[in-house]
């Protein structure tokens, strides 16, 4: 059985593109509504004021192009009587179809608690009934949106950012403002937004700033997913 280190090229399929030809997605959940359907040079313009292209170019200048995470690109029209199947047992077959050995594990995310600054928790029965503002720069903001409502929070209010967005003081001034207008008992983002935003946060203690922590809960396939990563961490994956 031949084996190889990740990362060295061998996914397939890949295809050379003429750049001539490739637009940006229009339609990218990751963009901000109100970006949402923009032209080729406001989306570009969005991407250079809002988004930390630097960090994404030197990480590619230092360290190369990695396939794992590949540029997908698809055509604007779609042959007919395509469709998207979301069907999960379909989606399997087809995936089992291009490579029969292919590990696949189910698993979903489950909200735990709210953190907040100091380490104090509420768990998920504390924040039942109380009144959330929320906030988020993540590729699916409704995902967290929806996620909140379900665990019986009372959204009274959000503000959706650009995904990857670096907050300033202002828009931690916006937040505020707005989270006592509607009179949140706090205020609750994404880990990843808190990390980002908390330093920032701290200038308001009159508001209860805190982060939606999430655990990955595996459905199915744990044991092989498992495997699979104490393989690449040793440095090699069995083909």
């Amino acid at each position: 059985m031949e084996k190889y280190f990740a990362g060295k090229g061998r996914k397939r399929p890949q295809i050379n593109i003429p750049l001539s030809i490739l637009e940006l997605d229009n339609k990218n959940p990751r963009l901000a509504e109100e970006h949402q359907g923009g032209a080729q040079f406001d989306i570009l313009k969005v991407l250079y004021d809002e988004f930390d292209l630097d960090e994404i170019a030197y990480s590619m200048a230092e360290n190369g192009y990695f396939d794992e995470e590949p540029v997908i690109v698809i055509p604007k029209n779609f042959p007919k009587n395509f469709s998207w199947d979301n069907n999960i047992e379909t989606l399997e077959k087809k995936l089992h179809t291009l490579n029969p050995n292919m590990v696949i594990a189910k698993a979903m995310h489950s909200p735990i608690c709210a953190k907040f600054m100091g380490g104090k928790e509420i768990d998920l029965e504390g924040l039942k009934d109380k009144n959330v503002f929320a906030f988020c720069g993540i590729g699916n903001p409704d995902a967290f949106l929806n996620t909140i409502r379900k665990i019986g929070c009372n959204l009274v209010g959000s503000e959706i950012y650009n995904d990857h967005h670096n907050y300033t003081e202002d828009d931690i001034t916006d937040i505020y403002e707005r989270g006592k207008y509607l009179e949140a008992d706090l205020v609750l983002s994404t880990q990843k937004d808190w990390t980002k935003s908390t330093l920032l946060a701290s200038t308001k203690p009159d508001m209860h700033f805190a982060y939606l922590k999430i655990e990955l809960k595996f459905v199915d396939g744990e044991e092989k997913i498992t495997e699979l990563i104490e393989n690449a961490l040793a440095g090699k994956i069995c083909e």
